[in-house]
């Protein structure tokens, strides 16, 4: 698990949850403080270009989590950049409610804190979750300039501040990683244009060497059976996996 490894290379103690049901991933303990982590991972393919708010992020699922420790300050959400917000949204609202305390990282923000770790004593990572400072109240969705703004302002100042370091570091590290995921993401891209090429040229290669005519009638109309009700199987198939097998 990714930030596990990464909570123990910052020099904190980290637990990965291994019980999969209504529970985090990772619980880190700073200072004897406990933060539950819902370490989050998407397809480079999803058909949104951001997850639902109410699929990113349940404060209540936060709030039980935290109640299974006497010690717990609040919640860590993890996830890729590439899947953000465009100006505001319920997540930055719920990401700047105080009384349950849920910082929202993107993994190069990870990054940045591992490279500069000796810069700044870990214990104060825990001011990233001093809400009634950063936060003092809620970010509205339909505030001026969107809160999408107003939290990222508010979070990265504090970073910085408790990374002791300073903004021309912070612009510069997170440029770089942009432009590195950005190369990664155009390398996965022209993978799968490859896979596509290479099934294409098999295809027309299979078409070539056919001279039956009934045999290409065949397989076109195995074709177009199988693309025209493919999803209606899908369907199906469903309804009797999940709805009739209830035995």
């Amino acid at each position: 698990m990714l930030v596990a490894e990464w909570a123990e290379r910052m020099g904190f103690s980290a637990e990965i949850i291994k019980q999969k049901s209504s529970k985090e991933d990772v619980c880190i303990e700073i200072s004897n403080k406990k933060i539950v982590c819902d370490a989050k991972s998407f397809r480079l393919g999803r058909s949104q270009k951001a997850p639902n708010a109410k699929d990113f992020l349940k404060l209540e699922d936060i709030r039980k989590w935290m109640g299974n420790y006497g010690n717990a300050i609040g919640g860590l959400v993890t996830y890729p950049c590439t899947h953000e917000w465009l100006d505001s949204s319920d997540v930055y609202l719920y990401c700047s409610t105080k009384d349950v305390p849920t910082v929202m990282l993107p993994y190069k923000y990870l990054a940045f804190a591992l490279k500069y770790k000796s810069r700044f004593n870990p214990e104060n990572f825990l001011k990233l979750w001093d809400y009634a400072n950063i936060f003092p109240s809620k970010l509205p969705k339909n505030m001026q300039g969107g809160n999408k703004k107003a939290y990222w302002t508010a979070m990265n100042e504090k970073f910085i501040s408790v990374t002791n370091t300073n903004h021309d570091e912070f612009n510069e590290f997170m440029e770089a990683a942009n432009q590195r995921i950005i190369k990664c993401i155009e390398a996965n891209v022209k993978l799968l244009i490859q896979q596509k090429n290479t099934i294409i040229e098999k295809i027309e290669h299979e078409i070539d060497q056919e001279t039956n005519i009934d045999n290409l009638k065949k397989l076109f109309i195995h074709y177009k059976i199988e693309k025209e009700t493919s999803e209606l199987d899908k369907l199906i198939e469903r309804i009797y996996k999940f709805r009739l097998n209830q035995a």
